[in-house]
Protein backbone atom coordinates (compact mmCIF):
# COMPACT_ATOMS: atom_id res chain seq x y z
CA UNK A 1 0.00 0.00 0.00
CA UNK A 2 2.96 2.19 0.93
CA UNK A 3 4.43 1.46 -2.06
CA UNK A 4 1.30 2.13 -4.29
CA UNK A 5 0.97 5.79 -2.49
CA UNK A 6 4.33 6.80 -2.98
CA UNK A 7 4.04 5.64 -6.84
CA UNK A 8 0.92 7.74 -7.18
CA UNK A 9 2.76 10.83 -5.59
CA UNK A 10 5.70 10.99 -8.09
CA UNK A 11 3.31 10.02 -11.12
CA UNK A 12 1.00 13.50 -10.16
CA UNK A 13 4.54 15.69 -9.12
CA UNK A 14 5.66 14.15 -13.09
CA UNK A 15 2.50 15.17 -14.84
CA UNK A 16 2.73 18.73 -12.91
CA UNK A 17 6.09 19.45 -13.98
CA UNK A 18 5.20 18.80 -16.79
CA UNK A 19 1.84 20.94 -17.33
CA UNK A 20 2.38 24.44 -18.54
CA UNK A 21 2.69 27.12 -16.31
CA UNK A 22 0.53 29.89 -16.80
CA UNK A 23 0.99 34.05 -15.64
CA UNK A 24 -1.52 36.28 -16.79
CA UNK A 25 -1.44 40.06 -15.17
CA UNK A 26 -4.51 42.30 -15.94
CA UNK A 27 -5.02 46.42 -16.16
CA UNK A 28 -8.74 46.16 -16.80
CA UNK A 29 -11.48 43.88 -16.06
CA UNK A 30 -14.13 43.18 -19.40
CA UNK A 31 -16.95 40.42 -19.09
CA UNK A 32 -15.31 36.81 -20.76
CA UNK A 33 -15.84 36.00 -23.67
CA UNK A 34 -17.97 32.98 -25.16
CA UNK A 35 -15.57 29.57 -24.87
CA UNK A 36 -16.22 29.39 -28.83
CA UNK A 37 -15.15 32.63 -29.74
CA UNK A 38 -12.29 33.11 -32.09
CA UNK A 39 -9.44 34.83 -30.96
CA UNK A 40 -7.53 36.26 -33.42
CA UNK A 41 -3.29 36.19 -33.10
CA UNK A 42 -0.89 38.75 -34.04
CA UNK A 43 2.47 37.05 -34.72
CA UNK A 44 5.86 38.39 -33.93
CA UNK A 45 6.34 40.99 -37.20
CA UNK A 46 2.58 41.70 -37.19
CA UNK A 47 1.65 44.80 -35.92
CA UNK A 48 -0.50 46.36 -33.47
CA UNK A 49 -3.81 47.80 -34.71
CA UNK A 50 -4.05 51.03 -34.75
CA UNK A 51 -7.11 51.89 -31.90
CA UNK A 52 -6.39 48.90 -30.18
CA UNK A 53 -6.99 48.57 -26.86
CA UNK A 54 -4.38 46.37 -24.51
CA UNK A 55 -5.78 44.80 -21.57
CA UNK A 56 -3.32 42.80 -19.99
CA UNK A 57 -0.49 39.94 -20.55
CA UNK A 58 -0.51 36.49 -20.44
CA UNK A 59 3.04 34.17 -20.49
CA UNK A 60 2.68 30.41 -21.03
CA UNK A 61 5.90 28.03 -20.31
CA UNK A 62 6.63 24.28 -18.77
CA UNK A 63 9.44 22.27 -18.92
CA UNK A 64 8.39 18.45 -20.07
CA UNK A 65 7.58 16.46 -23.01
CA UNK A 66 4.10 15.40 -25.23
CA UNK A 67 1.76 17.08 -26.96
CA UNK A 68 0.82 19.75 -24.00
CA UNK A 69 4.49 20.94 -24.54
CA UNK A 70 3.47 21.22 -28.28
CA UNK A 71 2.87 24.45 -30.16
CA UNK A 72 -0.72 23.76 -30.79
CA UNK A 73 -1.39 23.53 -27.70
CA UNK A 74 0.47 26.54 -25.89
CA UNK A 75 -0.90 29.17 -27.85
CA UNK A 76 -4.91 27.36 -27.61
CA UNK A 77 -4.11 28.23 -23.58
CA UNK A 78 -2.92 31.78 -24.51
CA UNK A 79 -6.37 32.15 -26.14
CA UNK A 80 -8.04 30.60 -23.62
CA UNK A 81 -6.48 33.34 -20.76
CA UNK A 82 -7.85 35.69 -23.55
CA UNK A 83 -11.56 34.55 -23.71
CA UNK A 84 -11.56 34.95 -19.92
CA UNK A 85 -10.24 38.10 -19.59
CA UNK A 86 -12.47 39.63 -22.49
CA UNK A 87 -9.91 39.95 -25.23
CA UNK A 88 -10.69 39.16 -28.74
CA UNK A 89 -7.40 39.32 -30.25
CA UNK A 90 -3.09 38.47 -28.63
CA UNK A 91 -0.20 39.84 -29.55
CA UNK A 92 2.56 37.39 -29.31
CA UNK A 93 6.01 39.30 -28.00
CA UNK A 94 7.99 36.08 -26.86
CA UNK A 95 8.06 32.96 -28.29
CA UNK A 96 10.77 30.36 -27.19
CA UNK A 97 11.23 27.64 -29.61
CA UNK A 98 11.89 23.72 -28.39
CA UNK A 99 16.11 23.58 -27.79
CA UNK A 100 17.89 20.70 -29.03
CA UNK A 101 18.90 19.66 -26.11
CA UNK A 102 16.96 20.49 -22.74
CA UNK A 103 13.44 21.90 -22.01
CA UNK A 104 11.38 20.44 -25.65
CA UNK A 105 8.48 23.43 -24.69
CA UNK A 106 7.53 26.51 -26.37
CA UNK A 107 7.44 29.22 -24.51
CA UNK A 108 5.06 32.50 -25.35
CA UNK A 109 4.50 36.03 -24.00
CA UNK A 110 1.47 37.50 -25.55
CA UNK A 111 -0.09 41.02 -24.70
CA UNK A 112 -4.19 40.14 -24.67
CA UNK A 113 -5.74 43.11 -26.76
CA UNK A 114 -9.20 44.21 -27.19
CA UNK A 115 -9.26 45.02 -31.36
CA UNK A 116 -12.96 47.05 -32.89
CA UNK A 117 -14.38 46.11 -35.97
CA UNK A 118 -12.02 42.68 -35.29
CA UNK A 119 -13.15 40.66 -38.70
CA UNK A 120 -12.30 43.93 -41.01
CA UNK A 121 -9.17 44.20 -39.62
CA UNK A 122 -8.42 40.51 -40.25
CA UNK A 123 -9.92 40.18 -43.05
CA UNK A 124 -10.79 36.70 -44.92
CA UNK A 125 -8.80 33.70 -45.03
CA UNK A 126 -4.90 34.40 -45.32
CA UNK A 127 -3.55 31.21 -46.80
CA UNK A 128 -4.40 31.90 -50.70
CA UNK A 129 -2.27 33.30 -53.21
CA UNK A 130 -2.93 36.29 -54.82
CA UNK A 131 -3.67 35.97 -58.95
CA UNK A 132 -5.08 32.94 -60.68
CA UNK A 133 -1.34 30.66 -60.22
CA UNK A 134 -0.93 27.51 -61.10
CA UNK A 135 0.90 26.43 -57.93
CA UNK A 136 0.41 25.73 -54.56
CA UNK A 137 2.73 26.47 -51.98
CA UNK A 138 4.22 24.44 -49.34
CA UNK A 139 6.23 25.97 -45.90
CA UNK A 140 8.25 22.82 -44.75
CA UNK A 141 10.07 23.33 -41.75
CA UNK A 142 11.82 22.19 -38.49
CA UNK A 143 12.83 23.19 -35.12
CA UNK A 144 15.24 22.29 -32.49
CA UNK A 145 14.11 18.81 -30.21
CA UNK A 146 14.81 14.95 -30.56
CA UNK A 147 16.94 13.85 -32.91
CA UNK A 148 18.58 16.85 -34.20
CA UNK A 149 21.55 14.88 -36.09
CA UNK A 150 18.63 13.22 -37.76
CA UNK A 151 18.16 14.74 -41.38
CA UNK A 152 15.84 13.05 -43.95
CA UNK A 153 14.75 13.01 -47.46
CA UNK A 154 11.08 14.85 -47.98
CA UNK A 155 9.08 13.53 -51.10
CA UNK A 156 5.88 14.19 -52.78
CA UNK A 157 4.90 10.93 -54.76
CA UNK A 158 7.77 10.38 -56.26
CA UNK A 159 9.21 13.65 -56.47
CA UNK A 160 11.91 15.07 -53.81
CA UNK A 161 11.23 17.97 -52.68
CA UNK A 162 13.72 18.53 -49.79
CA UNK A 163 16.67 17.40 -47.10
CA UNK A 164 14.89 18.48 -43.70
CA UNK A 165 17.30 19.41 -41.67
CA UNK A 166 17.44 20.53 -37.83
CA UNK A 167 16.20 24.19 -37.72
CA UNK A 168 14.65 24.42 -40.92
CA UNK A 169 12.88 26.74 -43.34
CA UNK A 170 11.90 26.26 -47.00
CA UNK A 171 9.29 27.28 -49.11
CA UNK A 172 8.11 25.48 -51.93
CA UNK A 173 6.15 25.68 -55.19
CA UNK A 174 3.96 22.43 -55.50
CA UNK A 175 2.72 21.68 -59.19
CA UNK A 176 0.54 18.65 -58.28
CA UNK A 177 -2.77 19.46 -57.95
CA UNK A 178 -5.38 16.88 -56.04
CA UNK A 179 -4.79 13.88 -54.03
CA UNK A 180 -0.92 13.78 -53.00
CA UNK A 181 1.14 11.82 -50.53
CA UNK A 182 3.92 13.65 -48.55
CA UNK A 183 6.77 10.99 -47.54
CA UNK A 184 10.26 10.30 -46.23
CA UNK A 185 12.00 7.19 -44.57
CA UNK A 186 14.97 6.47 -42.15
CA UNK A 187 14.62 3.65 -40.33
CA UNK A 188 10.90 3.27 -41.12
CA UNK A 189 8.71 5.31 -43.39
CA UNK A 190 6.16 7.80 -42.52
CA UNK A 191 3.39 9.28 -44.99
CA UNK A 192 0.30 10.84 -45.05
CA UNK A 193 -2.13 12.08 -47.46
CA UNK A 194 -2.40 15.71 -48.79
CA UNK A 195 -5.06 17.51 -51.04
CA UNK A 196 -3.45 20.15 -53.02
CA UNK A 197 -5.08 23.35 -53.95
CA UNK A 198 -3.60 25.57 -56.47
CA UNK A 199 -3.65 29.10 -54.96
CA UNK A 200 -3.60 27.57 -51.14
CA UNK A 201 -0.52 27.94 -49.09
CA UNK A 202 -0.04 25.04 -46.43
CA UNK A 203 2.09 24.69 -43.37
CA UNK A 204 4.17 21.25 -43.17
CA UNK A 205 5.81 20.82 -39.06
CA UNK A 206 8.66 18.48 -39.01
CA UNK A 207 9.93 16.17 -36.33
CA UNK A 208 11.86 13.03 -35.44
CA UNK A 209 10.72 10.76 -33.31
CA UNK A 210 12.72 8.20 -31.27
CA UNK A 211 13.68 4.64 -33.21
CA UNK A 212 14.86 1.75 -32.64
CA UNK A 213 18.33 2.45 -34.54
CA UNK A 214 17.94 5.96 -35.40
CA UNK A 215 15.32 8.31 -35.60
CA UNK A 216 12.38 8.27 -37.31
CA UNK A 217 10.73 10.93 -39.89
CA UNK A 218 7.26 12.36 -38.56
CA UNK A 219 5.26 15.52 -39.80
CA UNK A 220 1.83 16.88 -39.89
CA UNK A 221 -0.28 19.75 -41.68
CA UNK A 222 -0.96 22.62 -39.56
CA UNK A 223 -3.06 25.47 -39.53
CA UNK A 224 -2.17 28.13 -41.68
CA UNK A 225 -2.04 30.77 -38.91
CA UNK A 226 -0.47 27.97 -36.58
CA UNK A 227 2.42 27.71 -38.84
CA UNK A 228 2.87 31.05 -39.80
CA UNK A 229 4.14 32.04 -36.43
CA UNK A 230 6.48 29.07 -35.92
CA UNK A 231 7.77 30.24 -39.42
CA UNK A 232 8.23 33.23 -38.05
CA UNK A 233 9.90 32.58 -35.17
CA UNK A 234 12.21 30.27 -36.87
CA UNK A 235 13.43 33.26 -39.64
CA UNK A 236 14.19 35.52 -37.02
CA UNK A 237 16.12 32.95 -35.24
CA UNK A 238 18.08 32.59 -38.10
CA UNK A 239 19.29 35.88 -38.71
Amino acid sequence: MKIRIIFLVIVTVLLDSCSPKISTNLNKIYPPLDDVENVRVLSLQQPVTAGSEEIGTVKVHGVGLGAECGFDFVIEQVRMEARKAGGNAIKIIKHKLPSTHGNSCHKITARILIVENINEVFGSAEDELPGDVNYAILNVYRYGGYGSLVDYNLYLGDSLLCRVENNYYERIKIYNEGINTLWAETETKFEIPVSVEFGKEYYLRCAVTMGILEGRPEFELVEEQNGRIEVETIISKMK
